[in-house]
């Protein structure tokens, strides 16, 4: 089973609340670009030789930052959607940033996304964002957030925003996810 697969049990089974799962989906895509996108810049702009350690820890904290600048900006058009199907479906933005378990799931999301840009920091030191498919990489990740606001403007002309409205919603994403790892291309 995919890891991704993994909260529609929590959901279905231990009761977690579909809204936080949703909530760290969208975390999970807003880092994965910005991740990509820090990548990519660090490839496209080498730090010369001569500026040391500090002028590579200020530029990779920049090309950090600005990964994640456009993941924040990305967030308005990507979160819009899903954020006014949670508000109408009840689900409450301040008992959900109380929850520990979606706090915990954010860092460790955070931790996952701080490791992949190490790993992938590394791996552009030996290989071409070309031969990495980054473009690819960036686009099934975009894909699969779209796969969600689709099926919420769908769904906004059948059913009234409810739990089970997000649980379609959580299911929407698994399977854009385990479409993009079945047929990348």
């Amino acid at each position: 089973m995919r890891a991704t697969s993994f909260p529609l049990v929590g959901v279905l089974i231990f009761h977690w609340s579909a809204g936080n799962v949703l909530i760290l989906y969208l975390l999970d895509t807003l880092l994965s670009m910005a991740v990509i996108i820090a990548g990519l810049a660090s490839s496209l702009t080498p730090l010369p030789d001569d500026e040391g350690v500090g002028g590579w820890i200020n530029a990779e904290a920049g090309y950090v930052l600005g990964g994640f600048l456009t993941a924040a900006l990305l967030a308005v058009p990507l979160g819009m959607p899903v954020g006014i199907m949670l508000a109408a479906s009840g689900f409450s933005f301040r008992e959900a940033f109380n929850d520990s378990s979606l706090r915990g799931g954010a860092l460790l999301q955070a931790v996952v996304a701080l490791w992949s840009y190490i790993e992938l920091y590394r791996a552009l030191r030996t290989h071409s964002p070309a031969q990495l498919k980054l473009r690819q990489r960036f686009a099934l990740v975009f894909m699969r957030w779209v796969v969600v606001i689709m099926v919420t403007y769908f769904i906004l002309d059948i059913l009234p925003p409810s739990e089970p409205v997000l649980l379609i919603l959580v299911v929407a994403y698994i399977a854009g996810s385990i479409f993009a790892e079945i047929a990348p291309d």
